[in-house]
């Protein structure tokens, strides 16, 4: 009996630090995907969640159940797009594990697998915008106070210049907007406009908002996401068949030139009057 009320007792009081403290309950939650291979190898596996394309040469990617496996659980188109949570090194090479749905009789199945890196194409995202921007940015010595409205929706964006809304949310608790919309870092784009890093907002991370136009949706896209460069396998077919006519084309002339040379050509013959001295 004593037990069992314990248990309550803990119970209530983590409802209780999971009302109070939200940010801290969810900001460090990490989605692993329930697969047998990641939880089997999870001490060696590496967190990473970013998004790829699916970028085979032969147009598609084949998904194993391990890295390595030869057992196949599925195929992906080129241009498809999925997150990678966590990679895997198998004997140098990198695997890394995507979840998807499926069609399981009536309902969409969850399930997970493992593709070559080598295979996948990452999609530009905040972190590529980092990586492209070192040294524009700088810390942000003001408040985000302003921004914090009733009944305004702030803007959320992919990152500076991307045109890519993440989201927008009204302002309507000021007590906990206040701890999440800090900027952790910003930018001033090309036209002057003051940009905030917000590392959490509503369970949405790591998006931008403009500080100087929280509001407006129309911002154009001065740094929109690159267009992938995808293997595309009817093209490659397409190059090759030219190459092979070319050669062909090739030999075909230098034949003809051959034969008209055996043809038309005689040495020239020696007069008997200059043969003999």
């Amino acid at each position: 009996m004593f037990m069992k009320k314990w248990l309550v007792s803990i119970l209530v009081l983590s409802a209780l630090l999971l009302a109070v403290c939200p940010v801290a309950a969810l900001a460090d939650l990490i989605y692993t995907p329930p697969d047998d291979f990641l939880d089997m190898h999870f001490s060696e596996c590496v967190h990473l969640d970013r998004d790829f394309y699916v970028n085979g040469k032969d147009g598609f990617v084949s998904v194993k159940s391990a890295p390595g496996s030869n057992n196949e659980v599925g195929t992906l188109v080129n241009g498809e797009v999925f997150n990678v949570s966590y990679t895997y090194n198998q004997d140098g090479a990198q695997w890394g594990v995507i979840t998807r749905f499926e069609k399981a009789g009536q309902y969409d199945e969850l399930r997970t697998g493992w593709v070559p890196m080598d295979m996948l194409l990452l999609v530009y995202d905040y972190i590529s915008f980092d990586e492209d921007n070192k040294g524009k940015f700088y810390q942000y010595s003001g408040d985000c106070e302003s921004l914090l409205v009733l009944g305004n929706d702030i803007v959320f964006w992919s990152w500076p210049g991307s045109g890519e809304i993440v989201m927008t949310q009204s302002v309507r608790n000021l007590d906990l907007e206040r701890n999440w919309l800090v900027a952790e870092r910003a930018y001033r784009d090309s036209a002057g406009r003051e940009w905030g890093f917000i590392p959490y907002y509503y369970a949405f991370r790591n998006t931008w908002v403009c500080l100087d136009a929280p509001t407006d949706r129309d911002i154009p896209a001065f740094n929109p996401q690159p267009q992938p460069k995808l293997w595309n396998p009817g093209e490659s077919q397409v190059s090759r068949n030219w190459l092979v006519i070319v050669i062909i084309s090739v030999a075909a002339v230098v034949l003809v030139a051959a034969v008209l040379i055996c043809v038309f050509w005689k040495p020239k013959k020696i007069s008997a009057e200059h043969s003999v001295e």
